[in-house]
């Protein structure tokens, strides 16, 4: 066996998933364009379709959040919790999930980062982790670890630190999109999948996230096998040929 089919799977970025992030940046910058663009209201609506499920996904956009980032996800049920942290019965529960985009007018970040940003998000939508309804374990949000490092969470400085990128609930989230991103660049600049297929071999930490990821190798092989999975899932599906992603 491979030694990348010994580390647990992170969650694979399904084309579903792709064109949903897509056609949501798509819309982003087409209602700015037409000038139908406003703060705390629906600017993208649709259904995401992973396995069996059938997610509702409602997008809007508000005015950038410090601490917050370019993206957030929540559900009814987990906004719920947040506003009553002594209530441990439900934290996210998956009917439907709600994700945010803190952004200006007009937009600082180009549709590329956007899109990035809600395939990150829509990988929160799909953990089976955060679901009580899908999770074969105790939920992450009302682990030990949550409720030890929640003050953390909430710290100035947190979004975009090592406790970020490492959280449990973040992990698949970063290694996933940012994984899908890296190959899905090579896959758009016409690097051959022969050439690709090095490049994955040979790969080394080149961003801060990935810096992170370098200096735990239990963390870093599970990276590279979201690495592998990106590459299956693009440069195996015809839908991707000619660099059309």
């Amino acid at each position: 066996m491979n030694w990348l089919q010994k580390v647990a799977v992170p969650i694979r970025i399904t084309p579903e998933m792709h064109r949903f992030s897509q056609e949501c940046s798509a819309a982003l910058y087409g209602k700015y364009n037409a000038g139908q663009l406003e703060y705390n209201k629906e600017f993208f609506a649709s259904e995401l379709k992973v396995d069996n499920w059938t997610i509702p996904v409602s997008v809007t956009m508000k005015y950038p959040t410090p601490g917050m980032g370019l993206a957030s996800a929540e559900t009814p049920s987990w906004w719920e919790h947040e506003n009553k942290p002594d209530d441990w019965e439900r934290a996210w529960e998956l009917a439907e999930c709600n994700i945010t985009i803190y952004e200006t007018l007009p937009p600082r970040n180009n549709q590329r980062t956007i899109e990035r940003a809600i395939l990150h998000e829509l990988v929160h939508c799909v953990d089976p982790k955060l679901d009580e309804k899908r999770s074969k374990d105790r939920m992450l949000f009302d682990s030990p670890w949550h409720r030890r490092e929640r003050r953390k969470i909430k710290e100035p400085g947190y979004t975009d630190s090592p406790y970020h990128y490492t959280a449990p609930w973040e992990q698949d989230a970063f290694m996933s999109s940012e994984a899908y991103d890296q190959v899905a660049m090579w896959h758009r600049n016409g690097v051959p999948r022969e050439r690709a297929i090095q490049e994955l071999h040979s790969h080394t930490d080149d961003n801060s996230i990935e810096r992170e990821y370098r200096k735990d190798d239990k963390l870093w092989r599970r990276y590279m096998r979201a690495m592998a999975e990106a590459f299956n899932s693009i440069y195996d599906n015809p839908e991707y040929a000619g660099g059309n992603l």
